[in-house]
């Protein structure tokens, strides 16, 4: 009886040791599925979070494309602007000039003006001159004619 006992005992503590084995490989088990489950949720963020750096990327790249054709514009009308700014610099540079030019036709047209005022002034004296002395030698041809005829009257 003892001997069965013992066997029953040890079979007892073998299942009992069977039955705490398969409780813990229970709960490993368990944890194991928990450790899978949170690595697998991990993965889908983590998979979620790829794809929308991938998206953010890929709009990053489209709008850099985008300033990319942008500053090409820009640096298209930076040159053309250039070029008019030489351009209107030239013009400026000849404006300059002609106004220069013209500047000393209007002094050489003021100077002439000057002379031919100055002139006309001559003129005028000289012809007021020149007309005093013809109204003084009218006057005196008139006197003459005038004892010229009071001669002949008295001759008659």
């Amino acid at each position: 009886v003892d001997n069965f006992r013992k066997i029953l005992e040890s079979e007892s503590s073998e299942k009992y040791s069977l039955k705490e084995q398969l409780d813990i490989f229970k709960r490993e088990q368990e944890e194991i599925r928990e450790e899978k489950r949170k690595a697998e949720s991990k993965i889908y963020t983590m998979e979620n979070d790829l794809n929308h750096l991938r998206k953010q990327n890929f709009d990053l790249q489209q709008e850099n494309e985008k300033f990319k054709s942008e500053w090409k514009l820009i640096e298209q009308e930076k040159a053309y602007i250039s070029s008019k700014k030489g351009k209107l610099e030239r013009m400026e540079k000849r404006i300059q000039k002609e106004n220069g030019e013209l500047e000393q036709k209007r002094t050489d047209i003021e100077d002439k003006q000057l002379l031919v005022l100055r002139d006309i002034k001559e003129l005028k004296n000289r012809g007021y001159h020149e007309k005093h002395l013809m109204e003084e030698h009218q006057k005196e041809v008139f006197r003459l004619n005038y004892t010229h005829l009071e001669g002949l009257k008295s001759m008659l």
